[in-house]
Protein backbone atom coordinates (compact mmCIF):
# COMPACT_ATOMS: atom_id res chain seq x y z
CA UNK A 1 0.00 0.00 0.00
CA UNK A 2 1.45 3.54 -0.75
CA UNK A 3 2.09 5.86 1.94
CA UNK A 4 1.59 9.60 1.86
CA UNK A 5 3.09 12.05 3.93
CA UNK A 6 1.82 15.32 5.59
CA UNK A 7 3.26 17.58 8.13
CA UNK A 8 1.01 19.95 9.93
CA UNK A 9 2.14 22.02 12.96
CA UNK A 10 -0.39 24.04 14.66
CA UNK A 11 1.38 27.30 15.88
CA UNK A 12 -0.37 28.33 18.84
CA UNK A 13 0.14 30.91 22.28
CA UNK A 14 3.35 30.22 24.18
CA UNK A 15 1.18 28.14 26.65
CA UNK A 16 -0.52 26.45 23.91
CA UNK A 17 -0.72 22.40 24.17
CA UNK A 18 1.36 20.42 21.69
CA UNK A 19 0.29 17.05 19.98
CA UNK A 20 2.92 14.54 19.46
CA UNK A 21 0.88 11.55 17.96
CA UNK A 22 1.17 9.35 21.43
CA UNK A 23 -2.09 8.40 23.37
CA UNK A 24 -3.14 5.87 25.12
CA UNK A 25 -4.25 2.65 23.41
CA UNK A 26 -8.63 2.52 22.30
CA UNK A 27 -10.29 -0.67 23.17
CA UNK A 28 -12.99 -3.08 22.44
CA UNK A 29 -14.52 -4.19 25.37
CA UNK A 30 -17.36 -6.40 25.63
CA UNK A 31 -19.42 -7.88 28.73
CA UNK A 32 -18.96 -11.46 27.96
CA UNK A 33 -15.93 -13.86 26.02
CA UNK A 34 -17.26 -15.31 22.97
CA UNK A 35 -20.76 -13.68 22.74
CA UNK A 36 -21.98 -14.13 18.72
CA UNK A 37 -21.01 -10.48 16.73
CA UNK A 38 -23.65 -9.81 14.92
CA UNK A 39 -23.35 -6.94 12.03
CA UNK A 40 -26.14 -4.42 10.99
CA UNK A 41 -25.50 -2.55 8.14
CA UNK A 42 -26.60 0.93 7.89
CA UNK A 43 -25.82 2.16 4.69
CA UNK A 44 -24.19 0.01 1.73
CA UNK A 45 -21.08 -1.21 2.10
CA UNK A 46 -19.37 -0.94 -1.79
CA UNK A 47 -15.79 -1.64 -2.99
CA UNK A 48 -14.87 0.79 -5.30
CA UNK A 49 -12.23 -0.08 -8.36
CA UNK A 50 -10.54 2.84 -10.42
CA UNK A 51 -14.66 4.59 -9.54
CA UNK A 52 -16.35 1.43 -10.62
CA UNK A 53 -18.60 0.51 -7.69
CA UNK A 54 -19.56 -3.21 -6.48
CA UNK A 55 -22.32 -3.53 -3.60
CA UNK A 56 -24.59 -6.20 -2.18
CA UNK A 57 -27.98 -6.01 -0.68
CA UNK A 58 -27.27 -8.85 1.98
CA UNK A 59 -23.61 -8.62 3.29
CA UNK A 60 -23.21 -10.91 6.86
CA UNK A 61 -20.83 -10.90 9.53
CA UNK A 62 -19.83 -13.98 10.99
CA UNK A 63 -17.51 -13.63 14.80
CA UNK A 64 -17.09 -13.50 18.68
CA UNK A 65 -15.83 -11.33 21.24
CA UNK A 66 -12.25 -12.07 22.00
CA UNK A 67 -12.25 -10.94 25.63
CA UNK A 68 -13.32 -8.52 28.49
CA UNK A 69 -10.93 -6.06 26.70
CA UNK A 70 -9.31 -6.17 23.12
CA UNK A 71 -7.69 -4.43 20.45
CA UNK A 72 -9.25 -6.52 17.69
CA UNK A 73 -12.89 -7.97 16.37
CA UNK A 74 -12.31 -10.66 13.45
CA UNK A 75 -15.41 -10.87 11.69
CA UNK A 76 -15.82 -13.14 8.49
CA UNK A 77 -18.00 -11.14 5.68
CA UNK A 78 -20.15 -12.84 3.42
CA UNK A 79 -22.15 -11.17 0.40
CA UNK A 80 -25.29 -12.01 -1.62
CA UNK A 81 -27.54 -10.12 -4.18
CA UNK A 82 -24.42 -8.36 -5.26
CA UNK A 83 -24.18 -6.06 -8.44
CA UNK A 84 -21.01 -5.18 -9.70
CA UNK A 85 -19.62 -2.27 -12.33
CA UNK A 86 -23.09 -2.10 -13.70
CA UNK A 87 -23.63 -5.77 -14.07
CA UNK A 88 -25.22 -8.50 -12.21
CA UNK A 89 -22.15 -10.19 -10.07
CA UNK A 90 -21.30 -12.15 -7.02
CA UNK A 91 -18.42 -11.23 -4.57
CA UNK A 92 -17.02 -14.30 -3.05
CA UNK A 93 -15.02 -14.96 0.26
CA UNK A 94 -12.14 -16.83 -0.43
CA UNK A 95 -10.99 -17.55 3.12
CA UNK A 96 -10.54 -13.92 4.08
CA UNK A 97 -11.60 -12.38 8.29
CA UNK A 98 -12.02 -8.86 8.41
CA UNK A 99 -9.79 -8.17 11.57
CA UNK A 100 -11.14 -4.64 13.19
CA UNK A 101 -8.53 -3.03 15.03
CA UNK A 102 -9.63 -0.21 17.56
CA UNK A 103 -6.96 2.11 16.31
CA UNK A 104 -9.10 1.83 13.34
CA UNK A 105 -6.83 -0.24 10.99
CA UNK A 106 -8.42 -3.13 9.00
CA UNK A 107 -6.71 -5.79 7.98
CA UNK A 108 -7.96 -8.67 5.46
CA UNK A 109 -6.13 -11.70 7.03
CA UNK A 110 -6.32 -15.56 5.57
CA UNK A 111 -8.41 -18.09 8.22
CA UNK A 112 -5.61 -19.80 9.61
CA UNK A 113 -3.73 -22.18 8.62
CA UNK A 114 -4.16 -21.10 5.05
CA UNK A 115 -1.48 -18.24 4.45
CA UNK A 116 -3.44 -16.03 1.76
CA UNK A 117 -6.63 -15.49 1.14
CA UNK A 118 -9.08 -13.29 -1.71
CA UNK A 119 -12.44 -11.53 -2.64
CA UNK A 120 -13.37 -12.25 -5.68
CA UNK A 121 -15.99 -9.76 -7.60
CA UNK A 122 -17.43 -11.33 -11.10
CA UNK A 123 -19.76 -9.69 -12.91
CA UNK A 124 -21.20 -11.38 -16.15
CA UNK A 125 -23.81 -10.46 -18.42
CA UNK A 126 -24.54 -11.11 -22.43
CA UNK A 127 -23.00 -7.52 -22.81
CA UNK A 128 -19.48 -8.15 -21.12
CA UNK A 129 -17.66 -9.81 -18.07
CA UNK A 130 -15.54 -7.95 -15.24
CA UNK A 131 -13.55 -9.79 -12.66
CA UNK A 132 -11.74 -8.13 -9.78
CA UNK A 133 -9.46 -9.78 -6.76
CA UNK A 134 -9.03 -8.46 -3.57
CA UNK A 135 -6.39 -10.30 -1.99
CA UNK A 136 -5.26 -10.04 1.60
CA UNK A 137 -3.42 -6.72 3.32
CA UNK A 138 -3.40 -3.99 5.96
CA UNK A 139 -5.58 -0.78 5.07
CA UNK A 140 -4.31 1.90 8.61
CA UNK A 141 -7.33 4.69 9.25
CA UNK A 142 -9.77 2.31 7.61
CA UNK A 143 -12.36 2.84 10.34
CA UNK A 144 -13.65 5.39 12.79
CA UNK A 145 -15.71 4.40 15.67
CA UNK A 146 -18.92 5.72 17.69
CA UNK A 147 -20.26 3.77 20.70
CA UNK A 148 -23.98 3.21 21.12
CA UNK A 149 -25.03 1.42 24.62
CA UNK A 150 -25.39 -1.81 23.20
CA UNK A 151 -22.83 -1.56 20.40
CA UNK A 152 -20.32 0.13 18.30
CA UNK A 153 -20.82 1.83 15.07
CA UNK A 154 -18.32 1.31 12.60
CA UNK A 155 -17.53 3.17 9.73
CA UNK A 156 -15.45 2.53 6.56
CA UNK A 157 -13.72 4.73 4.74
CA UNK A 158 -10.47 2.08 3.58
CA UNK A 159 -8.81 3.96 0.88
CA UNK A 160 -5.65 3.09 -1.38
CA UNK A 161 -7.34 -0.53 -1.45
CA UNK A 162 -4.92 -2.85 -3.81
CA UNK A 163 -7.00 -4.75 -6.55
CA UNK A 164 -6.19 -6.91 -9.40
CA UNK A 165 -8.68 -7.12 -12.29
CA UNK A 166 -7.86 -10.09 -14.08
CA UNK A 167 -11.22 -9.88 -16.76
CA UNK A 168 -12.72 -6.84 -18.13
CA UNK A 169 -14.61 -7.69 -21.80
CA UNK A 170 -17.68 -5.88 -23.66
CA UNK A 171 -18.89 -2.90 -21.37
CA UNK A 172 -16.95 -3.60 -18.34
CA UNK A 173 -15.83 0.03 -17.25
CA UNK A 174 -12.26 -1.95 -15.81
CA UNK A 175 -8.84 -1.95 -17.16
CA UNK A 176 -7.42 -4.76 -16.98
CA UNK A 177 -3.83 -4.84 -14.47
CA UNK A 178 -3.09 -3.84 -10.84
CA UNK A 179 -4.80 -0.77 -9.13
CA UNK A 180 -3.81 0.42 -5.87
CA UNK A 181 -6.94 3.30 -5.57
CA UNK A 182 -9.55 1.08 -4.70
CA UNK A 183 -12.07 1.79 -2.02
CA UNK A 184 -14.49 0.35 1.11
CA UNK A 185 -16.90 2.42 2.33
CA UNK A 186 -20.23 2.05 4.56
CA UNK A 187 -21.61 1.86 8.25
CA UNK A 188 -21.83 -1.21 10.31
CA UNK A 189 -23.14 -1.55 13.36
CA UNK A 190 -21.84 -4.50 15.62
CA UNK A 191 -23.59 -5.69 18.67
CA UNK A 192 -22.61 -8.50 20.87
CA UNK A 193 -25.97 -11.46 20.97
CA UNK A 194 -27.10 -11.15 24.43
CA UNK A 195 -24.03 -8.77 25.82
CA UNK A 196 -22.64 -5.67 24.80
CA UNK A 197 -19.93 -4.30 22.54
CA UNK A 198 -18.18 -0.76 23.13
CA UNK A 199 -15.53 0.99 21.74
CA UNK A 200 -13.70 3.06 23.76
CA UNK A 201 -11.05 6.16 22.38
CA UNK A 202 -8.06 6.84 23.35
CA UNK A 203 -7.07 9.97 25.06
CA UNK A 204 -6.03 12.60 22.62
CA UNK A 205 -9.27 14.44 21.34
CA UNK A 206 -10.52 17.45 19.87
CA UNK A 207 -12.74 19.22 22.11
CA UNK A 208 -15.30 22.23 21.26
CA UNK A 209 -17.20 24.40 23.30
CA UNK A 210 -20.65 23.46 21.50
CA UNK A 211 -21.64 20.48 19.54
CA UNK A 212 -22.86 21.07 16.53
CA UNK A 213 -20.99 24.23 16.22
CA UNK A 214 -19.85 25.42 12.47
CA UNK A 215 -16.83 25.52 11.81
CA UNK A 216 -15.23 28.42 9.94
CA UNK A 217 -11.68 28.56 7.95
CA UNK A 218 -9.92 31.80 8.00
CA UNK A 219 -6.78 31.63 5.15
CA UNK A 220 -3.48 33.17 6.57
CA UNK A 221 -1.36 32.27 3.42
CA UNK A 222 -2.63 30.97 -0.04
CA UNK A 223 -3.75 28.09 -0.80
CA UNK A 224 -0.90 26.63 -3.27
CA UNK A 225 -0.92 23.45 -5.28
CA UNK A 226 2.56 22.46 -6.43
CA UNK A 227 3.03 20.07 -9.68
CA UNK A 228 6.70 19.72 -10.19
CA UNK A 229 8.01 23.60 -10.98
CA UNK A 230 4.54 24.17 -11.88
CA UNK A 231 2.20 26.38 -9.29
CA UNK A 232 -1.00 27.14 -8.65
CA UNK A 233 -2.29 29.30 -6.51
CA UNK A 234 -5.99 29.63 -5.20
CA UNK A 235 -6.84 33.08 -3.49
CA UNK A 236 -10.29 32.10 -2.57
CA UNK A 237 -10.68 28.82 -0.37
CA UNK A 238 -13.35 27.51 2.59
CA UNK A 239 -13.12 24.85 5.07
CA UNK A 240 -16.68 23.99 5.89
CA UNK A 241 -17.91 22.11 8.67
CA UNK A 242 -19.52 21.28 11.80
CA UNK A 243 -18.14 20.03 15.89
CA UNK A 244 -19.03 16.93 16.12
CA UNK A 245 -19.14 16.16 19.26
CA UNK A 246 -18.06 18.15 22.79
CA UNK A 247 -15.19 15.58 23.12
CA UNK A 248 -13.89 13.69 19.10
CA UNK A 249 -11.66 12.09 18.09
CA UNK A 250 -12.26 13.53 14.26
CA UNK A 251 -12.90 16.95 13.04
CA UNK A 252 -14.59 17.00 9.04
CA UNK A 253 -14.60 19.33 7.05
CA UNK A 254 -15.18 20.04 3.24
CA UNK A 255 -12.86 22.08 1.32
CA UNK A 256 -13.81 24.31 -1.59
CA UNK A 257 -11.41 26.25 -4.27
CA UNK A 258 -12.09 29.47 -6.41
CA UNK A 259 -9.97 31.86 -7.73
CA UNK A 260 -7.58 29.69 -8.72
CA UNK A 261 -4.78 30.59 -11.21
CA UNK A 262 -1.50 30.43 -13.11
CA UNK A 263 0.71 33.16 -14.98
CA UNK A 264 -0.14 31.01 -18.16
CA UNK A 265 -3.02 29.24 -18.25
CA UNK A 266 -6.71 28.58 -17.40
CA UNK A 267 -7.38 26.73 -13.83
CA UNK A 268 -9.95 24.55 -12.79
CA UNK A 269 -10.14 22.75 -9.31
CA UNK A 270 -13.07 20.66 -8.37
CA UNK A 271 -14.05 19.00 -5.23
CA UNK A 272 -16.60 16.07 -6.11
CA UNK A 273 -17.80 14.64 -2.87
CA UNK A 274 -14.53 14.81 -1.05
CA UNK A 275 -13.48 16.22 2.58
CA UNK A 276 -10.99 15.97 4.93
CA UNK A 277 -11.05 14.42 7.98
CA UNK A 278 -8.33 15.33 11.03
CA UNK A 279 -7.28 12.44 13.54
CA UNK A 280 -6.65 13.64 17.11
CA UNK A 281 -4.60 10.78 17.08
CA UNK A 282 -2.63 12.00 14.05
CA UNK A 283 -3.20 11.56 10.21
CA UNK A 284 -5.77 13.22 8.16
CA UNK A 285 -7.72 11.60 5.57
CA UNK A 286 -9.45 12.71 2.33
CA UNK A 287 -12.31 11.09 2.47
CA UNK A 288 -16.20 10.92 0.43
CA UNK A 289 -18.30 13.03 2.24
CA UNK A 290 -21.48 10.70 0.68
CA UNK A 291 -20.69 6.77 1.04
CA UNK A 292 -22.43 6.23 -1.98
CA UNK A 293 -20.30 7.70 -4.32
CA UNK A 294 -16.39 8.49 -5.00
CA UNK A 295 -14.56 11.50 -4.00
CA UNK A 296 -12.19 13.05 -5.79
CA UNK A 297 -10.80 16.53 -6.35
CA UNK A 298 -10.43 17.36 -10.63
CA UNK A 299 -7.66 19.70 -11.66
CA UNK A 300 -7.52 20.71 -15.58
CA UNK A 301 -4.77 22.95 -16.71
CA UNK A 302 -5.69 24.45 -19.92
CA UNK A 303 -4.70 27.03 -22.58
CA UNK A 304 -6.00 27.01 -26.92
CA UNK A 305 -5.80 23.39 -27.68
CA UNK A 306 -3.35 22.37 -24.63
CA UNK A 307 -4.90 20.67 -21.85
CA UNK A 308 -3.77 19.02 -18.56
CA UNK A 309 -6.62 16.89 -16.74
CA UNK A 310 -5.69 15.22 -12.78
CA UNK A 311 -7.43 14.00 -10.19
CA UNK A 312 -6.69 13.99 -6.72
CA UNK A 313 -8.22 10.43 -4.80
CA UNK A 314 -9.13 9.31 -1.51
CA UNK A 315 -5.89 9.05 0.86
CA UNK A 316 -4.66 9.31 4.01
CA UNK A 317 -1.91 11.31 5.18
CA UNK A 318 0.24 10.64 7.80
CA UNK A 319 2.28 12.66 10.31
CA UNK A 320 0.03 15.44 11.69
CA UNK A 321 0.65 17.84 15.23
CA UNK A 322 -1.14 19.94 17.10
CA UNK A 323 -0.89 23.14 19.39
CA UNK A 324 -3.44 25.02 20.50
CA UNK A 325 -4.40 28.78 20.26
CA UNK A 326 -6.51 30.98 22.90
CA UNK A 327 -9.66 29.51 21.76
CA UNK A 328 -8.45 28.16 17.92
CA UNK A 329 -6.65 25.88 15.53
CA UNK A 330 -4.06 27.45 13.36
CA UNK A 331 -2.95 24.70 10.82
CA UNK A 332 0.12 25.51 8.23
CA UNK A 333 -0.20 22.55 5.51
CA UNK A 334 2.49 20.67 3.60
CA UNK A 335 1.21 18.18 1.76
CA UNK A 336 2.35 15.68 -0.81
CA UNK A 337 -0.77 13.96 -2.37
CA UNK A 338 -1.14 11.06 -4.85
CA UNK A 339 -2.79 12.17 -8.14
CA UNK A 340 -3.09 10.57 -11.73
CA UNK A 341 -2.89 12.73 -15.21
CA UNK A 342 -5.94 11.53 -16.88
CA UNK A 343 -5.68 13.20 -20.13
CA UNK A 344 -2.72 14.76 -21.48
CA UNK A 345 -2.77 16.22 -25.17
CA UNK A 346 -2.13 19.51 -26.91
CA UNK A 347 1.29 19.84 -25.50
CA UNK A 348 0.37 19.13 -22.11
CA UNK A 349 4.08 18.26 -20.60
CA UNK A 350 2.88 15.41 -18.43
CA UNK A 351 2.18 11.99 -19.40
CA UNK A 352 -1.09 9.91 -18.38
CA UNK A 353 -0.51 7.85 -14.99
CA UNK A 354 0.72 8.51 -11.10
CA UNK A 355 1.84 11.57 -10.33
CA UNK A 356 2.74 13.81 -6.80
CA UNK A 357 0.71 17.31 -6.39
CA UNK A 358 2.06 19.06 -3.04
CA UNK A 359 -0.03 21.26 -1.33
CA UNK A 360 1.06 24.18 0.99
CA UNK A 361 -1.41 26.59 3.14
CA UNK A 362 -1.83 28.59 6.43
CA UNK A 363 -5.09 28.83 7.87
CA UNK A 364 -6.91 29.12 11.04
CA UNK A 365 -9.59 26.31 12.41
CA UNK A 366 -12.46 28.10 14.19
CA UNK A 367 -15.64 26.79 15.99
CA UNK A 368 -17.99 29.61 15.33
CA UNK A 369 -19.48 31.18 18.42
CA UNK A 370 -17.67 28.45 20.56
CA UNK A 371 -13.94 27.17 20.88
CA UNK A 372 -12.32 24.78 19.50
CA UNK A 373 -9.00 23.00 20.97
CA UNK A 374 -6.80 19.76 20.82
CA UNK A 375 -6.54 17.52 24.17
CA UNK A 376 -4.51 14.66 25.41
Amino acid sequence: MRTFCLTIWVLASMSGLTATGASAEALFTSEEVGATIQGTVETSLIWTVTGSQATCTEPSFAGVTEAAESETLRVVPTYKGCTAFGLPATMSNENCVFVIFSDGTLAIEPVAPKASCQFVIAATSIFGKCKAVIKNQSLTGAVTFGSASEGVQATFGATGVAAEVTESTGVCPLTIGSHKNATYSGKLFLSAKGSWLRWHAPSNRFVAGTAGARIVETTLKTHVFDIGAFQIECKLTTFEGTTEAVESGTMRVTPSYSQCSNAFYAISLVNENCQFVFHATGGMDIQAVSLEKPCQFKLTISQGPLVCKLIIPAQKLEGVGYVNGELDLRVPLNVSNFAEVTESKGGCWMSVGERTVGYTAESTLQAEGSTLQWAA
